[in-house]
């Protein structure tokens, strides 16, 4: 069986302040746990709902989603999270 990549790009600065004229991808991770993680992330990020207008807090703005689309395929998720976040997670990063 074919399996279909994703490959997203969003715009992380339309992520944190949506320009109303335009309508950019945008992604946001709200929960996230697991992977040797010694505790959850804290959703502690607030940024501007792009549909309601309203605040919302998240631990992630997402700048690229990859996929391949295999079941053993892994996912690849680069956002922007706070500095708290980034040393909490930095056990299961695979940048230097």
């Amino acid at each position: 069986m074919a399996s279909v990549p994703f490959n997203y790009a969003c715009d992380m600065t339309d992520g944190f302040i949506p320009d109303p004229n335009e309508h950019q991808r945008v992604g946001y991770v709200t929960a996230f746990a697991g992977l040797g993680l010694p505790q959850a992330l804290s959703a502690d990020l607030t940024v501007t709902n792009p549909q309601t207008g309203a605040e919302m807090t998240v631990v992630g703005v997402i700048a690229q989603f990859e996929w391949n689309g295999g079941v053993g395929d892994p996912l690849k998720i680069d956002m922007y999270v706070s500095q708290e976040n980034a040393a909490s997670s930095s056990c299961c990063s695979n940048q230097p």
